[in-house]
């Protein structure tokens, strides 16, 4: 191989090299913001439970207030976490901790997953932004 050849192969191996290490990966791209106001549905197999809640970004997380269909509470949104898609709830509810697990879907403006209730109980949960 002559010296031209040589730094052609060289120069190629570094922009590759250069472009590889500096476009990042998907998983150290920046969380879509959540702050807003998004409405739900859980679906309990027996019924459709309506709800809607307004989340407030508080740094790393997310707090807010949820209410539903089924009566007048407003109930605190203690804790909402969203690592890559994935997003973890925590909420309190009058008869104990009601935890949602489930991920972003790629629009940013739309949510599935599973709400587990105080008691167990778990229900498929499905939300968009309003």
């Amino acid at each position: 191989m002559n010296m031209h050849a040589r730094l052609v192969m060289s120069a190629a191996a570094t922009a590759i090299s250069v472009g590889c290490a500096t476009a990042p990966a998907p998983a150290d791209l920046p969380a879509p913001s959540l702050a807003g106001h998004w409405l739900f549905e859980v679906d309990t197999g027996k019924a459709k439970t309506l709800g809607a809640m307004q989340l407030i970004a508080q740094g790393t997380y997310y707090q807010g207030t949820l209410t539903t269909n089924q009566g007048t509470n407003v109930l605190p949104i203690r804790r909402l976490t969203v690592q890559a898609r994935a997003i973890v709830m925590t909420v309190e509810s009058p008869n104990g901790e009601v935890v949602f697990r489930g991920a972003l879907d790629a629009d940013d403006r739309s949510f599935s997953g599973t709400v587990t209730y105080f008691n167990g109980q778990v229900f498929p949960m499905t939300g968009r932004r309003s």
